[in-house]
């Protein structure tokens, strides 16, 4: 898949700040833009840049008297953010940091901090991650040294930082069932699982570091078609099966939520259960995973 480098900010009550020259991947749209001049060089007169949205942007001139900027903003319970901005070389040795209230949760010198997209363009990033159960207010301090001098330009924008993918992988080769037939007891309703087939997703490039499954999808063609059917799956790394949560012989849906942090660059097993006492195959079996990953897990590149 195509990667397309993005900026973005966000506090974990730690962060990443990311500076870049130009926007790496500039949206369409930018939502809320501002432009700010002189002034805003304390906390008590910071620039009020609002509630948290993404693709909010400020432009900063920075004046040859000033030193010091101040932005002030509020951040939802449990969101997580990266904020970007703009470098040039005035910058250097110059310095962040975050508050949330009175605390000062980080602070990143920047010519320390410089990181380099896939297309060449140096930046500093930083995470922002509320994780508390309600709106808190942060403040983000730029501060030049007395060394720096003449006005310069940058640019701030926040974005998600959380992101959501999906793919869809073929198992190689047929699974096979021989049915399951009647015991001497009665009826077998734990039904008889198929031989298994494997896919390793380990180093697959697709996937983002560090991927979360949020979701899994089988599907699967059986000879003969038969009722009560269904599909099984297990992630190498959990080690439980996970049965579909519908009966169907050519599709299975599984209780699989991000809350399980399952890897998904990792290895699955696959096989089917059968009530029926005929034997039958499976094939063309394949697998949809969707997932979330952490910007700050990929350089913050953006995987398409």
């Amino acid at each position: 898949m195509k990667k397309i480098t993005k900026r973005v900010l966000a506090v974990v009550l730690s962060f990443v700040f990311v500076l870049s020259v130009v926007p790496v991947i500039k949206p369409a749209i930018v939502a809320n833009a501002a432009s700010i001049e002189g002034g805003y060089t304390t906390k008590d007169e910071a620039y009020n840049w609002g509630p948290y949205y993404n693709n909010t942007n400020v432009g900063t001139t920075v004046q040859e008297n000033e030193t010091d900027k101040w932005y002030k903003f509020t951040l939802g319970a449990g969101k997580r953010i990266y904020l970007s901005s703009s470098y040039s070389n005035r910058m250097e040795e110059a310095t962040f940091e975050l508050f949330r209230g009175n605390t000062r949760v980080d602070w990143k010198n920047i010519s320390d901090e410089l990181l380099e997209s896939s297309m060449g363009t140096k930046f500093v990033a930083f995470n922002i991650d509320n994780t508390t159960s309600s709106t808190q207010t942060y403040y983000l301090h730029f501060h030049r040294p007395e060394t720096s001098t003449g006005v310069f330009y940058f640019n701030l924008t926040m974005y998600e930082r959380i992101r959501k993918g999906s793919g869809t992988f073929s198992f190689s080769g047929t699974a096979r069932n021989s049915g399951n037939p009647a015991t001497s007891s009665g009826v077998n309703y734990a039904g008889t699982d198929s031989t298994i087939l494997s896919l390793n997703l380990t180093n697959n490039t697709s996937i983002p570091p560090n991927a979360i499954v949020s979701s899994i999808q089988t599907k699967g063609t059986q000879s003969p078609s038969q009722g009560n059917v269904r599909h099984k799956i297990m992630p190498v790394s959990v080690g439980i099966w996970y049965e579909s949560t519908v009966s169907s012989s050519s599709s299975g849906h599984f209780g699989i939520s991000v809350d399980d942090l399952i890897p998904a660059k990792q290895q699955f097993m696959f096989c089917y259960n059968v009530l029926s006492p005929a034997s039958s195959t499976m094939q063309n079996i394949s697998m949809t995973i969707n997932w979330e990953y952490d910007l700050a897990d990929t350089n913050y590149e953006l995987y398409i």
